[in-house]
């Protein structure tokens, strides 16, 4: 049987809202603590059971990289936040079905740009004093690659300067 989105995201919420959500483990059965065998899930199984990987994901839930960074988000967080990750995951997908691709896109985008210049923003305070010299290469390749991002300079360029900085 093929589920429906709306019937994925119903599955999803029904997880959530019973205390399913599960960190690292696709789904299993707990016998224990009061739960009669109930099938626990991670956040993305908690939308279908035929949802054993990243890639099994339906492009039409959500794209296949946000499908990817589900799990590692859920995983990695603290297990208190995983009901809130779960509930704020779940609202989201109620709002999906408005994106188009342009919007996805967008939205990866943006996402890339964060990571890349919360990583910046991170690593900086942990550098030695002075500042080795490849740290200058490599903050001017993740602001080219920033750049390249938002279509203000070459990828290609941005690709170039990320290698200088690697090598």
């Amino acid at each position: 049987m093929t589920l429906t989105i709306e019937q994925r995201i119903a599955g999803a919420e029904k997880a959530w809202q019973e205390g399913r959500i599960i960190q690292g483990d696709w789904r299993r059965r707990d016998g224990g603590g009061g739960n009669d065998g109930r099938e626990l899930v991670c956040a993305l199984a908690a939308f279908g059971p035929d949802i054993n990987a990243s890639t099994d994901c339906p492009a039409d839930l959500m794209p296949l990289w946000l499908a990817y960074l589900v799990p590692r988000i859920d995983d990695g967080i603290a297990f208190a936040d995983v009901p809130w990750f779960m509930g704020e995951l779940v609202a989201r997908a109620k709002r999906w079905h408005k994106l188009d691709a342009a919007a996805w896109d967008r939205i990866r985008t943006a996402y890339l740009i964060m990571v890349i210049r919360q990583a910046v923003e991170w690593a900086e305070p942990v550098q030695p004093d002075p500042k080795p010299e490849y740290w200058g290469k490599v903050v001017d390749a993740c602001n080219g690659v920033v750049e390249a991002l938002e279509g203000k300079a070459d990828l290609a360029t941005a690709r170039r300067a990320a290698a200088d900085a690697a090598a």
